[in-house]
């Protein structure tokens, strides 16, 4: 675990937490098929939907984000 916190604070010090986190819950799918591929463990319906759904929103928050960003950039802020 000292391993995981400390390369997980680095990233909260590089990267903004918005996108860190739901980065950080793309381990989950990548443990799956790491125990099918290398330990034989079956991949059930539920382990794949389960997968989709996380993939399905960080590709959604990554998106929403980079929308906000390049919104944001677009339209100049003036003090009134």
């Amino acid at each position: 675990m000292i391993i995981r916190d400390g390369t997980l604070s680095n990233a909260f010090r590089a990267g903004d937490a918005t996108l860190v986190v739901p980065l950080d819950f793309m381990r989950i799918p990548l443990i799956a098929v790491v125990g099918w591929a290398f330990y034989g463990e079956r991949l059930d319906i539920f382990v794949l939907i389960g997968a989709l759904i996380i993939i399905g929103g960080v590709l959604w928050n990554l998106r929403s984000e980079h929308a906000r960003a390049r919104g944001s950039l677009a339209k100049p802020s003036f003090p009134d």
